[in-house]
Parts: structure tokens; sequence; C-alpha cells
């Protein structure tokens, strides 16, 4: 029964490295970020990121999604 409870714990917890490790966590825009692209700083590395909306330099990004080596990011709210 431990065995099983210690299972499901791993099994339920959130990725801790690769790019899915990323998902959920806090950076900051280091260029303008459009659709089209931009860069943040993200978990102590530069990403090549793209967003919906537009977000300026400086601001605080939440990533939302990883597709191969760019992320999608969103502004974070206060």
């Amino acid at each position: 029964l431990i065995i099983v409870r210690l299972a499901v714990r791993a099994y339920r917890r959130k990725p801790a490295t690769g790019s899915e490790g990323i998902v959920g966590e806090e950076g900051v825009a280091k260029t303008d970020i459009t659709s089209e692209g931009g860069q943040a700083l993200l978990h102590g590395e530069y990403w090549s990121v793209s967003s919906d909306e537009p977000i300026s330099k400086g601001d605080r990004v939440v990533v939302v999604e990883v597709k191969g080596l760019r992320a999608k990011v969103k502004k974070k709210q206060l």
C-alpha cells in the first residue's frame, strides 16, 4: 500500500527537468515579445518565446506552453 502511494505521488508530480519542467515558471522579458517572437530569461536561461498579447521588455511573464525550443508566454497578472 505504501509503495502504491509513493508511485501515485511520483506520477502526479510536475516534471522537474526538460522543457516541460518550465511550464508554469515565471521569467522576465528581455526584449519586447509579440506573436512573432522575442526573448525571455526563464529558469536562468534565455529562451525564444512568443505571446498572443504584446509584452514589453522587463515585464514578468509566465510560461504556458513549450513547443520544441520555443516557449509561449503570457504577461504575469499582479
